[in-house]
């Protein structure tokens, strides 16, 4: 999918009303509208029925993925990846979102590398992202209940000609469930986040302290993401993929 030609990507208007739960013709119409909008170019139309769906409390990844595209059509880099990091957080395993996240984050200008994490969390996190959080936690429970059936069958001497392997085979089950209930455990903590945030405008300069008149300490671009440590007043304290932290405005942080 081409993110330079949104008019061809837009999912679905009918698929993208029946993740709304439009349940009234008034805004069944604002979605309409909207989509329609989008495929005339006219993408601050669009951008304005979409926030008024959101207003009133409808959402969908199908409506975070096509306002990310008007966004980014309208040169919106910072509002374009939050919309598309919103419908990744709806949608994880959806494949098109993922690439084209990926896609615009390569447009992000900072480039900045993120603190080396302990590699077992990394690979954990990895797998997770593999499958739904459900998925794993039928598995969990799919070897769980296989390991008992070769149990009671290695009791009950069913499995005698295996005898010396039954046990290993139990074992193995047994650890593939605690696997299981591992990875889903993160992913579902991970998905469940409220710390995350996206950079809005172009170009910002965090401070020391929560204050207009504090020393800037460096520059950070558009649509990078950050982690939200705390709010003071109208500020937000951030924290950058390296580690270094610092004071924004708080219109200034999208939270996804």
């Amino acid at each position: 999918m081409s993110l330079r030609k949104p008019v061809v990507s837009f999912r679905g208007l009918f698929l993208m009303l029946i993740g709304l739960s439009l349940h009234t013709g008034l805004h069944a119409q604002s979605a309409e509208a909207a989509y329609a909008a989008q495929i005339r170019g006219q993408y601050a139309q669009a951008i304005a029925l979409y926030d008024s769906l959101l207003k009133a409390g409808y959402t969908s990844a199908d409506l975070h993925y096509n306002l990310s595209l008007a966004y980014h059509a309208q040169g919106d880099l910072g509002r374009a990846i939050l919309h598309l990091e919103k419908a990744a957080r709806l949608k994880p395993y959806d494949r098109e979102i993922q690439t084209n996240l990926r896609l615009l984050r390569n447009e992000q200008q900072d480039g900045i590398l993120p603190l080396p994490q302990f590699f077992l969390k990394n690979w954990i996190l990895s797998l997770g992202a593999r499958l739904a959080v459900d998925t794993w936690a039928v598995l969990a429970c799919l070897f769980a209940v296989l390991a008992v059936l070769i149990l009671a069958a290695g009791l009950r001497g069913w499995a005698l000609p295996m005898r010396k392997l039954w046990p290993l085979g139990m074992s193995i089950l047994m650890v593939l469930s605690i696997l299981c209930v591992v990875v889903a455990a993160y992913r579902s903590k991970e998905l469940a986040r409220t710390d995350q945030g996206v950079l809005l405008p172009a170009e910002l300069t965090p401070r020391v302290a929560p204050a207009a008149d504090a020393e800037d300490q460096f520059t950070v671009h558009a649509g990078l993401r950050v982690r939200i440590l705390d709010r003071f007043e109208d500020w937000t304290k951030i924290q950058l993929p390296d580690g270094r932290e610092g004071w924004l405005p708080q219109a200034a942080v999208g939270q996804i």
